[in-house]
């Protein structure tokens, strides 16, 4: 059987990654709506990755100016939210297509125990957003020595 660049495993978890979105919509849509006066009309893409000593949420927000967006820790939960504004063009114009949403997001990431709360930064550049969190660093780690019948003789 000769080798395929195909791997099946990747798209098994982007299709788990996606099933898990959609049923993040749906959840939102029954749980934000009683807590929010604006109804969010758009989702932002969004890439999470970790390394070895934080956690990066990159979120797609072209057009929008950092006044416009909230980054807040809610419980165990970080919540981003803001508002693309429609600006109407000079008068005269009208629209033939018209792709890009306006309007007010809303996403909210659950964040992992070991992350440090008072240790986020975000970053506003090129339309990117970038939260990074650090990890907590393990002080109160102590390694335990195993014994053996024989070490207690």
């Amino acid at each position: 059987m000769g080798k395929s660049s195909f791997n099946y495993w990747i798209e098994i978890q982007n299709m788990k990654e996606r099933i898990e979105e959609l049923m993040d919509e749906v959840y939102e849509s029954f749980d934000i709506f009683r807590h929010k006066e604006e109804v969010p009309s758009w989702r932002p893409v969004a890439d999470v990755y970790e390394t070895t000593s934080s956690y990066v949420i990159q979120m797609e927000v072209p057009g929008i100016e950092k006044e416009d967006i909230s980054v807040e820790i809610k419980g165990k939960e970080l919540v981003i939210s803001g508002e693309r504004r429609f600006i109407k063009d000079v008068s005269g114009t009208s629209y033939h297509i018209m792709e890009r949403a306006y309007g007010p997001f809303y996403r909210k990431f659950l964040l992992p125990d070991d992350v440090d709360t008072s240790k986020i930064s975000a970053n506003l550049q090129n339309g990117l957003l970038t939260i990074t969190i650090l990890k907590k660093k393990d002080k109160d780690q102590i390694k335990i020595e195993i014994s053996t019948e024989e070490d207690e003789v």
